[in-house]
């Protein structure tokens, strides 16, 4: 009898007089051959059917299912994909990068888990992605920030009485959406203003390569190519408005004061700030805002408390006049910081 029909002979047996430890010997024994036998093709093939629709067809035969189209080609669940795949390198790199540093929480975008997992110091997380090689990751970073609007309210901010930005000059600029994209948010405050009959010029200031990107929008809204790093441009200042929607966030305490002093030199008397972000209770914080400060933190950055928020605005010479919040259960929460010019003493 050969190899093969005793292997077969004792298949054909099952399990059938074998006490539990001597089954499980024998699985294991068996697994250890498969993999001995199997080659290279037999084994990513057996590894890849859960991307198999039918796996009942003919033996060797396969058919690409939907899930595993969707990773092969250009999609958002492809784009996910990849830019988690840089998240889960920075964040497998956390406990020697947290040993290395005494345990001390990351507060530098130059010196932070991303940094160290990627041996890239002194360079930070959007840098990287502007390096020449890295624009696949670039794109698949900004389509997965974008699913996020999929999981949104579709107006701006209701709780907000946009009525509090009226100005009397059609041609001073009204509102200001910084690092805003290829316009969403400002889309979406064009409607509210154009329904409370607001006069004044809107202003959407990103990046070059990034606003040359936004299409088709109204004649009154003027594309300004900006690094908010940079001091503001004399086109927005003395601005009713300067919004800026999740942008500070991405950033430790240095660099986000640096955006705001940016601000708060071209500032007019009357000028807000409108800071879109999620303000963190100071206890039990939900599973998902814990979850996004997690991942910030990979980057040497963080979500804030309101007291944080304070702090953080209190330094480059502003005061919080209000915080309007949204709902519980309002799709993509979160609340607007509405700040001034501190008052002289």
């Amino acid at each position: 009898m050969t190899l093969t029909e005793e292997i077969l002979a004792l298949a054909g047996q099952g399990s059938a007089g074998l006490n539990e430890a001597d089954r499980m010997g024998l699985l294991a024994a068996a697994e250890k051959l498969t993999s001995a036998l199997e080659n290279p093709i037999e084994k990513f093939a057996r590894l890849f059917m859960i991307f198999i629709e039918d796996n009942s067809a003919e033996e060797k035969t396969y058919t690409v299912a939907p899930f595993g189209h969707a990773l092969a080609t250009g999609s958002p669940l492809r784009s996910a994909v990849l830019h988690f795949s840089q998240v889960f390198v920075s964040t497998a790199a956390m406990p020697d990068y947290f040993a290395a540093n005494g345990y001390k929480n990351p507060s530098s975008a130059l010196d932070s888990p991303f940094t160290f997992g990627f041996n890239c110091k002194d360079t930070t997380y959007f840098d990287f992605l502007a390096r020449p090689g890295q624009e696949e990751m670039a794109a698949a970073f900004n389509e997965t920030m974008a699913l996020q609007r999929l999981n949104e309210e579709p107006g701006f901010v209701a709780s907000y009485p946009v009525e509090r930005l009226k100005i009397e000059d059609p041609q001073r600029v009204l509102f200001v959406d910084i690092g805003g994209g290829i316009g969403h948010q400002l889309l979406k405050f064009r409607e509210r203003s154009v329904a409370a009959n607001m006069p004044g010029t809107l202003v959407l200031e990103d990046l070059p390569g990034v606003v040359s990107e936004a299409k088709n929008l109204p004649d009154d809204v003027v594309k300004v190519g900006h690094d908010f790093f940079q001091p503001q441009t004399e086109s927005v200042k003395g601005a009713k408005a300067f919004y800026l929607r999740t942008v500070l966030h991405d950033w430790p305490k240095v660099e986000a004061e640096a955006v705001l002093r940016n601000i708060v030199n071209i500032m007019a008397e009357d000028s807000v700030v409108l800071l879109h972000e999620t303000v963190l209770p100071a206890t039990r914080v939900e599973h998902f805002d814990a979850k996004v400060d997690w991942h910030l933190m990979n980057l040497g950055a963080l979500e804030r408390t309101e007291k944080q928020w304070r702090t953080l605005v209190e330094g480059v010479g502003l005061e919080v006049r209000g915080i309007w919040r949204e709902p519980e259960g309002t799709k993509g929460r979160r609340d607007l910081i509405e700040c001034a010019l501190k008052a002289a003493a």
